[in-house]
């Protein structure tokens, strides 16, 4: 897929004010995955397999370490999914693939179709082990409703691919309610994203937050005086993440590209502290990365969402970590508990 300047422009405008009500009832913002080692793999809320010629099932002998996957055709139907969206917006695809030959030279066996647009997947020539990739699906190729996603191989490929399992991933980021509550907003997402069925406003995590630490309790009730000095205050996501259990690991300097889209081919976002030239800093979440640049690294996009912004951003690399809206730099990098485990209390 290529990011052309009219498309970037289209991706521009994906609007989040359709997304963020915590209150609709059917969203997808979390990770959903099919298990492609069965033949007949359970279907998610959103995702699931269809019948077809294109793909079959093959099964583990003693004779082949691969095996337990679906196995790739090259007919025109491939293997088929079926994604259905509450809303008109891009996902995440995370495939977890194998190839089955070396190759010396970087290849494209695969073909990925998403309704009517189709393009070439290059899968690592030299790695013969089951291994995540992921690819950003721009709202622009979906619809509202149906979806339908196909994988098949190239006529003249020069290796077999199993697919073993398959992924949507899409991260709503909450407007922050204050003007202080960047950081909560963050963390109440992060809390829906990975426990669905927990409910919790941004100010029930202000006010269980700062119930837990010292110097921050409060007598005022934060869901009826949010306004307050008391409440519409600064605080640290690590600490924020880490009470509610979300934490993984901090670290206080940019990840490379690579390790961002590791973590994004685990079907994780990415939190991320930003410091302003004059002071004081701010926090968003990257989630999802774009196709190699062939001019390097600094110049592949990545999709970041910011509380304060009604749409997400496509910026360069280079442009996140250091002139992040001309005059913020990435400090802090924040990885999350993809399980999610109890918070403190």
């Amino acid at each position: 897929m290529k990011v052309t300047p009219q498309n970037i422009a289209e991706l521009r405008t994906g609007q989040f004010s359709r997304v963020i009500n915590r209150h609709l009832v059917d969203k997808l913002s979390g990770l959903e995955t099919l298990d492609l080692s069965k033949p007949e793999p359970q279907a998610t809320a959103h995702f699931r397999l269809r019948e077809g010629s294109g793909a079959w099932f093959q099964k583990k002998t003693k004779d082949s370490i691969l095996g337990n996957a679906w196995q790739l055709g090259a007919q025109s139907d491939g293997l088929q999914f079926e994604l259905r969206l509450p809303n008109k917006h891009g996902v995440v695809l995370i495939l977890e693939m194998c190839r089955t030959t070396y190759t010396p030279h970087c290849d494209q066996p695969v073909i990925l179709r998403v309704n009517s647009d189709e393009w070439p997947l290059e899968i690592d020539p030299q790695n013969l082990k089951f291994h995540k990739q992921s690819w950003y699906l721009p709202h622009f190729f979906m619809h509202e409703g149906e979806n339908n996603i196909s994988l098949r191989l190239v006529a003249k490929a020069g290796t077999d691919v199993m697919v073993k399992s398959a992924a949507v991933m899409r991260f709503d980021l909450e407007k922050q309610k204050r003007g202080n509550w960047c950081w909560a907003a963050v963390t109440t997402s992060i809390l829906s994203f990975f426990q669905a069925d927990l409910e919790m406003t941004q100010c029930e995590v202000v006010k269980e937050v700062f119930r837990l630490t010292k110097g921050y309790e409060t007598e005022t009730d934060c869901c009826q005086h949010s306004r307050s000095k008391t409440c519409n205050r600064t605080y640290k996501l690590g600490d924020a993440l880490d009470i509610m259990g979300l934490l993984s690991s901090r670290c206080n300097y940019p990840l490379t590209l690579d390790e961002i889209r590791g973590q994004i081919n685990q079907g994780v976002p990415i939190g991320v502290r930003i410091g302003w030239r004059g002071g004081g800093g701010h926090f968003v979440v990257i989630t999802a990365v774009g196709p190699q640049d062939p001019r390097g690294d600094n110049h592949t996009w990545v999709r970041v969402a910011d509380p304060k912004d009604p749409a997400a951003s496509y910026i360069t690399y280079q442009a996140l970590k250091n002139r992040y809206k001309g005059e913020g730099k990435w400090t802090h990098s924040y990885l999350f508990e993809k399980e999610g485990k109890k918070h403190r209390s």
